[in-house]
């Protein structure tokens, strides 16, 4: 008889532990926790790759309402510029090398756990470069050069204006083919692997040297045999040097100039001949002269 009442008794205390009855087991419900399982499998979406000091870069979580989120950036190589306690981050990335967010979720009930890390590549932002290569050029002339140092990892995008480029537009080094004399401009820009650089290319200016035209040559007068201080003059150009060659006479002048002056010869002709060369070496076509030598009056026999 005890027995069967002990029996009943432990069944009805199992029953009243279990919730089994109805009533206010039912009204006061727990909040239900943030799932741990789905939380550690969470992961922080960003970037693969980033440049080094840019910002406006974003990572994110996947969210619910009534989560909380705190942001931070491992020893400090980058900053968070927006969104600290939401869900999604702005921010700028630090020294080249790498970047690893961190991001701590906690859920309506309390129960905070840590997001798995990204980790961002960090590419450095390439310097602005330097371009090299000859100063001068000869007008319309083909076959100049520039270049810029290489940098690993890198891509190149030149720009003239003034000339026309020729070759490696997209390389370290350029060929490129001048346009009227004045001045030539060039341009370099130098991109890391994301297309990110320097917001100021490089430029260098090239001087465009007029090129040499055939001479205009003003003839001497009469040239008489044997007669000093005969002239020819080739008309002046600025940056122009005239050289001269001579066959029938003598030259009194140097060779080079815009004028020459000469002794004819006893009898026969004086053939001239000038060539314009500019700075750089380039030279015009021939211009020349042939003159007849009028020959002295006989001296009378008396």
């Amino acid at each position: 008889m005890y027995c069967r009442v002990f029996i009943a008794t432990l069944m009805i205390l199992a029953l009243t532990a279990c919730g089994g009855g109805a009533g206010e087991g039912d009204k006061h419900a727990p909040v239900k926790p943030f799932p741990r399982a789905e939380t550690r499998s969470v992961s922080i979406t960003a970037p693969a790759r980033v440049t080094a000091g840019k910002g406006g870069y974003t990572a994110s979580v996947p969210g619910q309402s009534g989560w909380s989120y705190a942001w931070r950036i491992d020893q400090d190589n980058g900053r968070i510029l927006d969104g600290a306690g939401t869900r999604e981050v702005t921010f700028e990335a630090g020294a080249a090398g790498e970047t690893r967010l961190l991001c701590t979720i906690t859920d309506a009930a309390g129960v905070a756990v840590q997001a798995a890390p990204a980790v961002c590549a960090i590419l450095p932002l390439p310097p602005r470069p330097v371009i090299h290569g000859p100063g001068e050029i000869t007008e319309h002339a083909p076959g100049g050069a520039a270049w810029v140092d290489p940098q690993d990892g890198c891509g190149y995008a030149w720009s003239v204006s003034g000339g026309t480029l020729t070759a490696g537009g997209d390389s370290p080094r350029v060929t490129y083919q001048a346009g009227p004399a004045g001045r030539l401009s060039l341009t370099c820009r130098v991109a890391n692997a994301l297309g990110d650089s320097d917001p100021r290319p490089a430029e260098r200016d090239i001087t465009v040297l007029p090129a040499p035209q055939r001479p205009v040559l003003t003839p001497p007068a009469a040239i008489e045999a044997n007669r000093p201080g005969c002239t020819v003059s080739a008309a002046p150009r600025p940056g122009i040097t005239h050289e001269w060659t001579l066959a029938g006479g003598t030259a009194t002048s140097p060779l080079t100039g815009d004028q020459l002056v000469f002794t004819a010869g006893p009898s026969g002709t004086v053939t001239l001949s000038c060539v314009a060369r500019n700075a750089l070496g380039a030279v015009s076509a021939p211009a020349a002269l042939t003159c007849a030598i009028v020959p002295l009056p006989e001296r009378p026999v008396v």
